[in-house]
């Protein structure tokens, strides 16, 4: 904005916007389940050839992998995710969702995120509402909500599944600490519907 577009940095405001209220519970059993899920829109653009590799590959810690999203034309036609993730006996497939409370989170152990670019994803701040730990590609503005190895583990090299699955594993390896709870309940206080209005409300002063 202020290289390209010349915008004013004294007149550019930062509103953060509001995060949903979410119905799942906010408190982790913390009790490992080996299972993990993925979830948003099934497209090239979620690098979803590298997230079923990372499912396949799973498969030999005994972890399972379960999606959840929509299908692009490219993935549905012919039934091509379908075929993509039919070998995989540790790989599942549940569909299309509404809402991410139609997610059964509570299931799993953690997120995985991979996506080629982003600004911030909304499913990630209703991830965080649940205090789930997620696994994501560091792209856009990601890294504002996730604090490496506290609530989740961020990769860089985004296209690389050695690197989602060293941090899949570590995840096992780690005692769940306080902070985890503690930064994400920073970030929703941060993005409340009361802060969002009171930042909208000064604008129009």
């Amino acid at each position: 904005l202020y290289a390209i577009n010349g915008f004013d940095k004294n007149k550019v405001v930062t509103v953060k916007l509001p995060v949903n209220k979410s119905s799942h519970s906010f408190d982790r059993n913390n009790k490992f389940t080996k299972k993990i899920f993925w979830a948003g829109r099934i497209s090239d653009a979620k690098i979803v050839e590298t997230a079923v590799e990372i499912g396949n590959r799973l498969k030999a810690y005994g972890i399972e992998l379960h999606f959840y999203g929509h299908l692009d034309h490219e993935y549905a036609q012919g039934d091509l995710f379908e075929k993509m993730i039919s070998p995989l006996s540790n790989v599942y497939y549940h569909g299309a969702f509404d809402k991410f409370e139609d997610i059964p989170v509570s299931r799993y152990d953690a997120m995985l995120f991979t996506s080629k670019n982003e600004g911030l994803p909304n499913i990630l701040l209703e991830a965080i509402a649940t205090n789930t730990f997620i696994v994501a590609s560091n792209v856009g503005a990601v890294s504002e909500v996730i604090t490496d190895s506290i609530n989740g583990y961020l990769i860089n090299d985004i296209y690389n599944a050695d690197d989602y699955i060293q941090k899949i594993i570590e995840l096992y390896k780690r005692v769940v600490p306080e902070d985890q709870a503690n930064t994400n309940k920073r970030i929703l206080s941060e993005r409340s519907f009361e802060r969002y209005k009171n930042s909208i409300s000064k604008l129009l002063r």
